[in-house]
Parts: structure tokens; sequence; C-alpha cells
């Protein structure tokens, strides 16, 4: 399954707003997120990240040139927190700040930095 769907783009909504987010469901895809990408996700793109079981997650922006918002959420796809992640595309891999969930997660979405700010809320939903 992770496979079938990895890479491929899909509608999806946080409480109401729209996205268009491209999956990563596989170990490849996810430690690769927007490494070496020129440009970030803009408005309501972005990357969904797929686990098969909830457990604690860690993002990073090692090779990642833009800032970004990424969004974590439970197995119910209940909103559980947020964390806005700095560039360091320039910075010795030791030095990456690594960015947590504060309880176990099944998903998590990165959005263009900001996003949260504009649209978040602590009842918010992902459904897609």
């Amino acid at each position: 399954m992770r496979n079938q769907i990895d890479g491929k783009e899909i509608s999806a909504e946080i409480s109401g707003v729209p996205l268009k987010l491209r999956v990563a469901s596989t170990p490849e895809s996810q430690m690769k997120g927007y490494m070496h990408h020129e440009t970030g996700p803009i408005g309501n793109q972005g990357l969904l990240f797929v686990y098969d079981q909830p457990q604690p997650l860690s993002f990073w922006m090692k090779n990642v040139r833009f800032p970004l918002d990424v969004i974590f959420f439970d197995d119910s796809m209940r909103y559980v927190g947020h964390e806005t992640m700095d560039p360091a595309h320039d910075v010795e891999e030791d030095q990456v700040p690594q960015y947590h969930s504060k309880e176990p997660v099944r998903f998590a979405v990165e959005l263009e930095a900001g996003w949260c700010e504009k649209n978040m809320h602590p009842n918010c939903k992902l459904s897609f």
C-alpha cells in the first residue's frame, strides 16, 4: 500500500481549508521531503507524511532552503500540535535543529511557513 500511494497528489482538508498534498509514505520519500528543492510549497499545497502506526516523529530541515510549518495529527486525524521549522541548507549536519511531535502521531503535513498562524485552531482535524 505504501508504494501505491507514495508520490501521489491528493485532495485533503484541515478543518474545512482545502489542500493539495503530495503523499510521502515510504522511508525514502519521508526522509527526502523538501530536501534540495529550490522553492517551497505555496498557498494550500504541501506534503502529507503517512505512517503505519502512531509514533513519536522528529523532523529536520537538512538541505531545505525555506521555512515550513509542520502539523502533527494522531491516529484519528485530530490536531496534536505544530512547529515552524527554519531552513538549514548551510548548517553542519550535527547542528541541524530537530522538531518533534509532542506525542505519538500517525500523520504530519508540511505547508508554507505562516500557514498555521492563519488557519489553525485547537480543534482542527485532517481529512482526505
